[in-house]
């Protein structure tokens, strides 16, 4: 699934933001040095109408005179001063990139994110601050995406109306894509399975949705503080985090065990692929530690929130249930297993999962690249380009755990590469597709997990940059990923 501003509005822009972050900078500083040179001009002129005039040359009507028009000039330069001074202090100067701004908060080793690799954000910061044109632009897009997330209402679980079998509001609740009431029967139950059309009633429980906002908001608003050190960007991520995983009144309970209902139907587990974006907000977190927007009790309320979480997804009925499928259902938990686990410092229990990861592929892909899996569903390019997306996170997610999921090949010559290959003709030849796809198939949805691959695999995969660039990648994965 590519991931994309959402319902950001991208505007053309004159000038750099972190130009202007920089100019806020430098004006915030200012005032300490206005005060003390009226501090010294104020204290001058005492010294000239209080202290001369008590001196005994001053007391002849010749001096007196002199002593006056001075003071009267003194008066007068201090008053413009003053003046010129504040006129000044009421606007914003226009300055030019500074290739001295800080970078405090880069980060040291791989071991520190999930889903994304070290070097490339400190290699897109590094272009920012020797004032490569493009990641400006791209920093620039991504602040403007970042000022509207700030700006956008956190509505967490306990917004919805509906009340889960639990009683409890602060369980996560949805419904399951693709099923629908049962025509032959009255109430409707058991619902029926129609593989690729979506029930519309999923977004009478707004939970999901929801949650999907706030984690595209709150990866803005981390990647927007990590590229300009602006706190108000970091305070804004660390306010959805509160709202979501800390707050008691508005916090979501950690478990899925309402996720994907089916009326009429036990939970079967799907509903965990609703949040399979999860680990992203695993970075977001480490980004904005830097600023000490989160408290350090807070920081550990959040990890013993993941703990929780992590627990439930590898002991409960429906977790277990999903850590059986072969499909991407699969490969999405194992990507969540695998982050957070390493997240807790649990790289044995991440490697594990990892390497069962390498036993998916062996299943997955075929040596020409196919994913028979994905290609029995009904949007078999959508499901194709979704688990391609799920091995490349989790490989990146293994890397620390010394299992080599990325350049994994199984024993017919299966691998990540060869599936990316595959799906390459379709997407830069227009080659039509040959299996099926009841709804229209977007090209671009590639765009993402190839820039990660060209990225994380050294290989651009018979794909230019330009041709690239028509697919029209996400901002913050051309900053996460930079081309090669």
């Amino acid at each position: 699934m590519q991931r994309s501003p959402g319902a950001y509005e991208l505007k053309s822009v004159g000038s750099c933001l972190m130009c202007d972050k920089a100019n806020e900078t430098l004006i915030k500083m200012r005032p300490a040095k206005i005060d003390r040179d009226k501090c010294l001009r104020f204290s001058f002129f005492i010294f000239v109408a209080i202290v001369l005039p008590m001196s005994k040359p001053l007391r002849h009507k010749k001096n007196r005179i002199i002593y006056s028009i001075v003071a009267l000039i003194v008066v007068g330069l201090v008053g413009i001063a003053i003046l010129f001074e504040k006129r000044n202090a009421g606007s914003t100067p226009k300055t030019t990139f500074s290739k001295s701004l800080p970078t405090s908060n880069s980060l040291p080793t791989s071991n520190n994110l999930s889903t994304l690799d070290v070097n490339g954000l400190m290699s897109s910061k590094k272009a920012l601050s020797s004032g490569d044109k493009k990641t400006k632009h791209l920093v620039s897009q991504l602040t403007q995406y970042a000022i509207t997330a700030l700006h956008d209402p956190i509505q967490t679980v306990t917004a919805k109306s509906q009340t889960p079998l639990s009683g409890d509001k602060h369980d996560y609740m949805s419904l399951a894509d693709y099923w629908w009431p049962n025509p032959n029967k009255i109430d409707g139950l058991p619902y029926v399975h129609k593989d690729g059309q979506v029930n519309p009633a999923i977004n009478d429980i707004p939970d999901k949705n929801n949650f999907t906002q706030m984690l595209k908001d709150t990866n803005m608003l981390a990647l927007a503080y990590y590229f300009t050190n602006d706190n108000k960007y970091a305070a804004g991520a660390a306010q959805k985090l509160r709202a979501w995983f800390l707050d008691p009144t508005t916090k979501m309970n950690p478990n899925l065990n309402f996720a994907q209902i089916i009326p009429g139907q036990d939970n079967n587990g799907t509903g965990v692929i609703d949040f399979r974006e999860l680990p992203q907000l695993l970075d977001d977190f480490t980004l904005i530690i830097p600023s000490n927007q989160l408290s350090s009790e807070e920081q550990t309320t959040f990890r013993g929130w993941m703990t929780q979480y992590i627990d439930w997804l590898i002991t409960s009925k429906p977790g277990l249930k999903q850590s059986q499928e072969k499909n991407n259902h699969g490969t999405w938990y194992d990507a969540q297993a695998i982050a957070i686990s390493g997240f807790l410092g649990d790289q044995s229990q991440a490697r594990s999962y990892a390497e069962r990861v390498q036993r998916l592929i062996d299943t997955q892909i075929k040596a020409n690249g196919t994913q028979p899996l994905e290609l029995a569903r009904t949007k078999s390019w959508d499901y194709s380009v979704l688990n391609l997306q799920a091995l490349i996170k989790t490989g990146i997610a293994a890397k620390p755990t010394g299992v080599d999921v990325l350049h994994y090949t199984n024993s017919s010559g299966g691998s990540i590469t060869e599936a990316l290959k595959y799906l390459m003709p379709f997407t830069t030849n227009n080659k039509a597709w040959p299996y099926q796809q009841i709804t229209r198939r977007k090209q671009g949805a590639i765009a993402n997990p190839l820039l990660e691959a060209q990225y994380e695999l050294h290989d651009n995969f018979g794909v230019s940059s330009s041709e690239v660039a028509q697919l029209q990648p996400d901002t913050i994965i051309q900053l996460e990923f930079p081309a090669l």
